[in-house]
């Protein structure tokens, strides 16, 4: 996990004089990937746009690639994921431990509570 906090105003908000930038590789994006890849596979099965990339010199086989590449990553966090699982080790305190370093700040960071549905 990395953040960043620079006091410098947003483009998008000139009010504002801090800005912000969030980073994360958890398994959590796991989930993000399989949406990504079902929009990707309807609209390739679809063809659209595909026009426009062909045109400029792909060829249909590195979508597929790409589809293929794509269930790979999938694949690799859904191990990672199970791994966590089997050790029972949600890996929040490293992280809070990672981001106290990089905060420099003393105060320890409360774990939250776990709510489950």
């Amino acid at each position: 996990m990395m953040n960043s906090i620079c006091k410098a105003p947003a483009a998008w908000n000139p009010v504002s004089n801090v800005s912000g930038t969030f980073l994360v590789n958890s398994t959590a994006q796991n989930q993000t990937f399989q949406g990504l890849l079902g929009n990707f596979e309807q609209m390739l099965r679809a063809k659209a746009y595909v026009h426009w990339y062909t045109a400029e010199g792909m060829d249909i086989q590195e979508f597929q690639e790409a589809g293929h590449n794509l269930r790979d990553l999938i694949s690799e966090y859904q191990q990672y994921q199970d791994a966590a699982i089997d050790e029972g080790d949600d890996g929040y305190d490293e992280e809070m431990e990672d981001m106290q370093q990089a905060l420099g700040d003393t105060e320890q960071i409360q774990k939250p509570k776990q709510n489950y549905l």
